[in-house]
């Protein structure tokens, strides 16, 4: 990910051979400050994963947090 302004060059989707009006709408989804999207990465025998697009007005990133078998919360 790269802001505006902290990126010598602006990369572009078809770069990775996709078309820029679908990348275009899924950055509108994936960077709503209205909405935060999770995303939840199971595994079958170990720690899986959660990854959260954090959309706060200055402070936006993405976070990731590992998640145990049998446990109800995550590190």
């Amino acid at each position: 990910m790269c802001s505006d302004d902290g990126c010598a060059e602006r990369p572009v989707p078809e770069w990775f051979g996709e078309d820029g009006a679908d990348a275009e709408v899924l950055s509108e989804v994936l960077f709503d400050p209205e909405h935060w999207p999770v995303f939840r990465v199971p595994a079958e025998d170990g720690p899986g994963a959660v990854v959260i697009y954090r959309n706060l007005d200055g402070d936006y990133g993405t976070d990731y947090l590992r998640t145990h078998p049998g446990r109800s919360y995550v590190e």
